[in-house]
């Protein structure tokens, strides 16, 4: 398995402070994940692994990656969303992040 960066996002590819990349398995593209640094904060924007190969530690892998990036260059805070309870909650934590707070979204009841 491997995660390189990726250079090639058409939205957001010359805006400052992003970066992109993607997760290999035995030379497929399987998984991706961008983050964004400003002024000393980094944020584990997205992440995403195809279905057929999760399971395998990628998300894992891509987060980890990530906070790494960050670490190299002097960040300070670094912020992740997920919901609550879920697999990628748990992944965060296994990388040594942990939970600041938790958000509630009301609709109107029906």
């Amino acid at each position: 398995m491997g995660v390189f960066l990726l250079n090639e996002d058409k939205v957001l590819y010359d805006k400052p402070g992003w970066s992109f990349y993607i997760a290999s398995l035995q030379g497929e593209d399987v998984g991706i994940g961008s983050l964004y640094i400003n002024d000393g904060t980094a944020i584990l924007a997205a992440s995403a692994v195809k279905p057929k190969a999760r399971n395998q530690g990628i998300h894992q892998a891509l987060i980890q990656f990530r906070i790494n990036e960050a670490l190299q260059q002097n960040c300070s805070l670094m912020i992740g969303h997920a919901k609550f309870a879920s697999i990628s909650q748990n992944n965060m934590e296994r990388c040594g992040l942990r939970m600041a707070y938790t958000k509630s979204i009301w609709t109107e009841a029906k």
